[in-house]
């Protein structure tokens, strides 16, 4: 903690780490991430927390200090890519075929091979890395709720009422005549699959308005899918208000509350910038308290253990 820090948030970082202590005391982390200056945070957080000193796996430095050798063991693995997107799949890529001199480096580093691998990145799927198995990650099954032309099957069988959409072929004909018969008054928003891996940032995303034939959406699409998912454009957009859900008054800035759904530790939850997680409040609209339980409920049921899948509170 910092000097500006109340006594009330030491006392509760205070208590926190003296749960998290015994968790990692003594254990090694194979920590992986595209950024190296994150990487370095995260395992000086771990060896506060008298965790061994751990190995970093990094793509690039990113902008900051670079880790020390007081910090970890770094290695760079030099990530690349046009966009944040392409650079995390290179990485992955590099983690799935490391060179038989990192590979030495790390059972030098733990020759008894009883360390985990922690995988930084939001969007990385659960696995193994150097032999180390994924500590803290989630499910494969979770992961999959992602592609967006999967999730459609996911609400039918929670029973979650939504807006209409078709998922096509990525064929041109195919995918402008289910825009046209979706089309608003505000256009469409067409979705790549996740044939690629992961989407995130909106690069998987084209918001193609009315007057747009979208042929320049359907090429960067079609490069990248075998499917697409066709919507309407959705008016309206949520902002805080308590804990609850509502829309945005005209003239009116939103503090940064911008999606909704599944998180990685279980749970349906909304996220925001700031990087909490938080369930609706009690004069959330019901629609939307509905579809919070009953999508947590089917992700308790069949994709992880009900109690991890209820954890909504702030992480």
């Amino acid at each position: 903690m910092n000097d500006s820090a109340t006594p009330l948030a030491q006392e509760a970082s205070d208590y926190y780490q003296r749960l998290l202590r015994p968790v990692f005391a003594g254990r090694k982390f194979l920590l992986t991430g595209e950024i190296a200056v994150l990487l370095g945070k995260l395992s000086r957080t771990l060896i506060g927390l008298d965790a061994e000193r751990p190995f970093l796996l990094a793509g690039y430095q990113g902008t900051g200090p670079i880790p020390g050798p007081q910090d970890g063991e770094l290695r760079m693995l030099g990530a690349e890519g046009t966009d944040i997107l392409s650079v995390h799949r290179h990485h992955q890529q590099t983690l799935d075929n490391l060179t038989p001199e990192l590979r030495h480096d790390i059972d030098a580093w733990d020759p008894d091979r009883t360390g985990r691998c922690i995988l930084t990145s939001a969007v990385a799927v659960s696995r193994s890395v150097a032999g180390r198995q994924p500590y803290g990650a989630r499910l494969v099954t979770w992961a999959e709720l992602e592609d967006k032309v999967r999730i459609d099957a996911f609400w039918d069988a929670v029973g979650v009422r939504r807006a209409p959409s078709r998922v096509v072929a990525a064929d041109y004909t195919a995918v402008r005549t289910a825009a046209d018969a979706l089309n608003s008054s505000h256009g469409t928003v067409w979705a790549a699959d996740a044939r690629e891996g992961t989407n995130g940032g909106g690069l998987g995303l084209r918001w193609v308005r009315p007057g747009d034939d979208g042929r320049e959406s359907f090429a960067y699409l079609s490069g990248i899918s075998d499917r697409v998912r066709v919507m309407p454009f959705l008016e309206g957009i949520p902002v805080r208000d308590g804990d609850d859900y509502r829309e945005a008054r005209s003239g009116e800035e939103p503090d940064g509350t911008f999606s909704f759904g599944p998180a990685p530790q279980g749970g349906f939850v909304r996220f925001n910038l700031k990087g909490e997680r938080v369930a609706p409040g009690p004069s959330a609209a019901p629609e939307v308290v509905r579809a919070f339980r009953l999508a947590d409920r089917l992700l308790g049921t069949e994709f992880g253990d009900p109690e991890t899948a209820r954890i909504v509170r702030p992480l």
